[in-house]
């Protein structure tokens, strides 16, 4: 029996050499494209960042305000330079600043708030003998008698000296409020309508442009409804803590 046996050519060195030149080419082709192609997103997301980051306003300074002409010896003025203090030394975002300065001068204004407290809690059982000197004091006003009624002023003393009252802190409380709530509210008002560039970008998701006016007045109504409310529980409980005390006067 015959054996045939068909031998193949063997390729020559040349033609193997150019064979693996060929497939690395396109092997080290295809890894690049694929290299560029998974580079492509984050280049692109780095690009935005960074066009984001260059179109924000620079952090704010001290001394940005005095030459924005926001500082000065006003109540507003004050306030805006308190703001920027605190924005500038915390870093923390505007509408946190704004924030922020509204606790602290309600925080300065707390010892006002308290001795108001303590002294109309101490002329609450007081009202009816306050109600008749007051009356008595007003005819005396009408019939021209200055002996009188410097004895009228005299009783109305005596009876706040023996509540341990001090005419002088129940009327200072009140009015040293004032100029603090309109400094606040003017003060941040002057910077939203300047503008202060910073505002632009508040840190907030819900209000991003403190500049731009609420256009659904959603902030306006919820601070009127919040204002009317603390009125009407503060009228309420002062209305039930009088009935309580004035019960032993009525007897």
């Amino acid at each position: 029996m015959r054996t045939f046996s068909r031998t193949i050519p063997a390729l020559s060195a040349s033609k193997a050499v150019a064979a693996n030149t060929e497939v690395t080419s396109t092997s080290l082709e295809q890894g690049a494209t694929a290299t560029i192609n998974a580079t492509e997103p984050s280049s692109f997301s780095s690009e935005i960042i960074e066009n984001a980051i260059d179109h924000l306003p620079a952090a704010l300074q001290y001394g940005d305000f005095a030459a924005m002409g926001l500082t000065g010896f006003s109540p507003a003025a004050i306030v805006r330079w308190s703001m920027e203090l605190i924005n500038v030394s915390t870093g923390i975002p505007w509408f946190w600043t704004i924030v922020a300065g509204s606790l602290f001068w309600r925080f300065i204004l707390f010892p006002f708030v308290v001795v108001g407290l303590r002294n109309s809690a101490k002329l609450l059982p007081l009202q009816p003998q306050l109600l008749k000197a007051q009356a008595d004091l007003t005819k005396t006003k009408q019939k021209g008698d200055t002996l009188a009624l410097q004895k009228q002023i005299l009783k109305m003393k005596k009876i706040y000296d023996d509540a341990g009252v001090n005419l002088g802190t129940t009327f200072l409380s009140p009015i040293a409020q004032v100029p603090v709530t309109l400094g606040v509210f003017f003060g941040v008002k002057t910077m939203c309508e300047l503008p202060v560039p910073q505002l632009a970008h508040s840190g907030l998701a819900i209000l991003q442009d403190l500049t731009v006016p609420d256009p659904y007045m959603v902030l306006p109504i919820a601070l009127c409804a919040a204002i009317n409310l603390q009125i009407s529980v503060s009228s309420n409980c002062s209305q039930k803590t009088s009935n309580l005390t004035s019960v032993p006067f009525t007897r």
